[in-house]
């Protein structure tokens, strides 16, 4: 079936004017291009049509065979040229509405980054202290302190202090050959302030108070 472009137009008045109960012949004898044959347009089956081409029987049903020719007519002309555009609507509108349905896990899922980062931070910051301080016995309670801070940002903090500490402590007694009894200690401590102890259970006497 071809489509040229005084089709589209004719369908649609022709679909407007059964809605306001104008006939369908008339609407030909008055709106058909010089040389327009009815039957070009094609027939929809299922369908009952008159002499003219035009559909026949009730109101309702006439109404309902132009509606679905020109719904047919327009998918036919336009979908060649917005094809591209409805796929790459259809996948915008596929990952806003899996965003919507699954939202929640997303903002947890940031959420735990989050504090991870955050309690990475905190291990750091101990960490730095505990150089900067070059403090005799002090090491635990940097240890306990780091732990207790990246803790307290949430489960993404208490998961980078635990992480951070295992290796920490694994590097140690793999290559600085501290014993075994030294490493239980601090992970003592870890675990200590990573379960919200109060650090200051191993602050050695002394210590500035800046720390």
């Amino acid at each position: 079936m071809q489509v040229s472009r005084v089709h589209l137009p004719l369908l649609l008045s022709a679909w407007l004017s059964l809605r306001s109960g104008r006939g369908c012949h008339s609407l030909w004898r008055e709106k058909r291009a010089p040389g327009l044959q009815p039957s070009a347009l094609g027939q929809l089956p299922g369908h009952s049509y008159g002499c003219d081409g035009c559909p026949v029987g009730s109101l309702s049903e006439v109404i309902q065979s132009c509606s679905s020719l020109l719904i047919v007519l327009q998918l036919r002309v336009r979908l060649g040229l917005g094809t591209m555009r409805l796929c790459v609507c259809l996948v915008l509108l596929s990952f806003i509405v899996c965003a919507n349905a699954d939202m929640p896990g997303i903002r947890e899922s940031g959420r735990f980054v989050w504090d991870a980062v955050g309690g990475a931070w905190d291990m750091y910051r101990a960490y730095r202290d505990m150089r900067e301080a070059n403090y005799i016995g002090a090491d635990k309670y940097f240890h306990a302190r780091g732990n207790y801070d990246a803790a307290q940002r949430g489960p993404g903090g208490a998961w980078a202090a635990r992480v951070i500490s295992d290796a920490r402590e694994k590097w140690q007694s793999d290559v600085s050959g501290r014993g075994a009894e030294d490493t239980r200690a601090d992970q003592e401590a870890n675990k200590w302030g990573r379960s919200g102890g109060d650090p200051n259970r191993y602050r050695p006497a002394g210590l500035p108070s800046k720390y």
